[in-house]
């Protein structure tokens, strides 16, 4: 657990931005920066609890932020690059935060008896 831990030294700032998000009301940001940061942070942390590798948990939770953002635009509305800012910074922690809580297994087992 300490190898673990010794990973956040210096990352703890971050991991708390979401955190501070979630407690501030919506009216103190923008409301819709607000809800891609907390989407994304827990799209970042379901990613890392699916995918072992750092780079690619952050990498595939980045690329829901940005089908949200193509989807926008297709709908009429415009790439933000504020959401997109929204998105990293939400994906950042939520990955980051799943290298802490990850469990090592999750799964079930089946004992046959006869």
């Amino acid at each position: 657990m300490t190898h673990k831990l010794t990973a956040l030294k210096g990352k703890w700032a971050i991991l708390l931005l979401p955190l501070v998000a979630l407690a501030l009301p919506a009216s103190a940001l923008e409301e819709d920066k607000v809800k891609h940061l907390k989407v994304e942070f827990v799209v970042g942390l379901l990613a890392k609890s699916l995918i072992r590798e750092e780079k690619k948990a952050l990498a595939a939770c980045l690329t829901v932020g940005l089908l949200k953002e193509v989807h926008d635009q297709i709908e009429g509305s415009h790439i933000s690059g504020r959401d997109l800012l929204a998105d990293a910074v939400g994906c950042y922690a939520g990955v980051k935060l799943g290298v802490v809580i990850r469990p090592t297994y999750i799964g079930y087992t089946k004992t046959w008896t006869f």
